[in-house]
């Protein structure tokens, strides 16, 4: 296994390279005539693609990146908007312990600072709606202690 401080810096990379696929993504959406735009759009927007990503992803050492820098995740829920969090939700759903492991490994006062931020609003709302309740309810149940940290 690789150091922390190596693999955080790995994790960091994944995401950015995850940010700009779901840019890229985003901009073959627009209209031209170059065939290239509609072809990147159908690779990146693939099935599974962000799911089999997230579960090859070591969920301590992303844990650690983002308390280490809080505005990150600030910034991705908010590139990511509503329309990634369909993505978001199904990586999650297919890969709960991923999930579950990333949780007990975040601090709770830094997820609420994410999710009360009026800038994710929209996306926690949409992450919400395509989360499956049986994956979620699995992780929290879980994760009571650090659940009552979060609300409390």
């Amino acid at each position: 296994m690789l150091k922390s401080s190596v693999q955080s810096v790995i994790n960091i990379v994944v995401i950015i390279l995850l940010v700009g696929a779901l840019v890229m993504g985003a901009v073959a959406f627009i209209p031209s005539r170059n065939p290239a735009g509609p072809l990147i759009g159908r690779l990146l927007s693939t099935k599974h693609i962000l799911s089999g990503l997230i579960g090859s992803l070591d969920a301590v050492a992303l844990a650690e990146a983002l308390e280490e820098n809080p505005e990150m995740m600030n910034d991705l829920v908010r590139v990511l908007g509503p329309e990634g969090a369909e993505m978001i939700a199904e990586a999650i759903n297919e890969n709960p312990d991923f999930l579950d492991v990333l949780i007990v490994n975040l601090d709770p006062a830094a997820i609420a600072v994410v999710v009360n931020d009026p800038a994710s609003g929209e996306f926690t709302v949409a992450l919400m709606k395509y989360l499956d309740p049986a994956a979620v309810a699995e992780v929290l149940n879980e994760n009571g202690d650090w659940l009552t940290d979060l609300v409390g």
